[in-house]
C-alpha cells in the first residue's frame, strides 16, 4: 500500500506507481478500486487513463507511473489524499474461490481439508490459480461449490482448545471426545 496524490480537482486523478515484474499486464481502460485512508469502508472506482513507458529507480526497484481517473468521486475525496489502489488485471468468472486462510501447504501439494458429513474431515488436493489479497482461484482438484472448509489457523486453534478443556463445558464439548 502506497501512498498517492490526486491532483486536478475537475477530473480527480491519482499518480500511483507499479512495480516493472507487474507493468506489463497494467492497460489503459482497466478498473480499479480506490479506497482512502480518509473514507474508511468505501470503495471508488476508477479507470485506468494512462500507462508510463520510462520505469523510475527507487533503490533496488525499478517502478513505473500509471494515471488513473477517479470515475464516481464524491464531497469526501480531496486533492492530496492518499489513497490504496487496487488494479483489477484480470477478471475471471464462475471460478471457485478459496479463502487463503483454507490452503494447507506439505512439500510439493496444496489441500484443503473438507467437512464430511458425518464430521469426519477429508484431505483433497487442489490446483491453484491466480491469488488476491485473501482468496486463490483452484482450478483443479475433487473440490464443488458449497463444501465446507476447515480454516488453517495454527495461532488461534491452541487457544481455543485450551478455552474449551479449561472451560465449563466439561466432556462432550466442541473438542472433548479426546482423540
Amino acid at each position: 500500500s502506497m501512498a498517492f496524490r490526486i491532483d486536478d480537482l475537475e477530473h480527480l486523478y491519482i499518480d500511483a506507481f507499479v512495480l516493472e515484474i507487474d507493468i506489463n499486464v497494467v492497460e489503459i481502460g482497466q478498473t480499479v478500486e480506490v479506497a482512502f485512508d480518509a473514507a474508511p469502508g468505501q470503495v471508488y472506482t476508477g479507470q485506468v487513463t494512462e500507462v508510463g513507458k520510462v520505469g523510475q529507480s527507487t533503490g533496488a526497484q525499478v517502478q513505473f507511473p500509471v494515471t488513473i481517473e477517479i470515475l464516481d468521486a464524491d464531497e469526501n475525496v480531496k486533492s492530496g489524499m492518499t489513497a490504496d489502489v487496487t488494479i483489477i488485471t484480470n477478471e475471471l468468472e464462475n471460478v471457485l474461490l478459496v479463502a487463503n486462510q483454507a490452503l494447507f501447504f506439505d512439500e510439493d501439494r496444496v489441500y484443503v481439508k473438507v467437512l464430511g458429513v458425518l464430521g469426519n474431515v477429508k484431505e483433497v488436493d487442489i490446483e491453484t490459480g491466480l491469488s488476491a489479497k485473501s482468496y486463490t482461484v483452484v482450478i483443479d482438484g475433487a473440490l464443488k461449490d458449497g463444501d465446507e472448509l476447515l480454516l488453517n489457523l495454527p495461532e488461534t486453534t491452541d487457544f481455543l482448545q485450551q478455552q474449551f478443556e479449561n472451560g465449563p463445558a466439561g466432556p462432550g464439548g466442541f473438542f472433548g471426545g479426546g482423540d
